[in-house]
């Protein structure tokens, strides 16, 4: 089924479409959810997808990583309070450790962050068949931290934790 808002678009109209407002950031979400004990997040997880990466300081370094999109729950007061969605992204990037061969490396203390997400989505059982297009649609507990960036406070996922 075809996307309505892209069934009436126009690149040519787009192009030349006028605003006056100007564009907004957003303000980052608290490091602690008030809404919850724990003061974790609930999300979903969204279509993960890999790309190649090089490293900034050091272009010899390169490698895969998987950048895992979560859809964040915002609770009402928060949502009220920074005038924002009830719903978040925050895009979370794995760097993948990877054999000669180009294959997942599977020995133990290799891809950390990704037994992490493993664990919290209950898809790191002996014997199970595990893919990252099974990550998609799984809930997960996060919990938020801030990271400077250019002069900007940005909000990153510091932590995944089973629901």
């Amino acid at each position: 089924m075809e996307n309505p808002t892209m069934a009436n678009f126009d690149p040519q109209k787009f192009l030349d479409a006028t605003v006056d407002q100007p564009s907004i950031r957003r303000p980052p979400l608290p490091t602690e959810n008030p809404a919850s004990p724990d003061g974790l997040y609930m999300a979903v997880i969204g279509e993960p997808k890999a790309r190649p990466w090089t490293g900034r300081q050091d272009p010899t370094k390169s490698g895969v990583a998987m950048d895992i999109p979560l859809l964040i729950d915002v609770p009402g007061q928060l949502q009220d309070q920074y005038k924002i969605q009830a719903q978040v992204q925050l895009t979370d990037s794995i760097l993948l450790d990877l054999t000669p061969e180009g294959q997942m490396d599977n020995a133990p203390g290799k891809n950390r962050k990704l037994r992490i997400y493993r664990d919290a989505t209950n898809l790191n059982k002996p014997g199970d068949v595990f893919s990252f297009r099974k990550l998609q649609g799984q809930p997960v507990k996060v919990r938020i931290t801030h990271e400077q960036y250019e002069g900007d406070t940005l909000d990153k996922v510091a932590t995944v934790l089973k629901v």
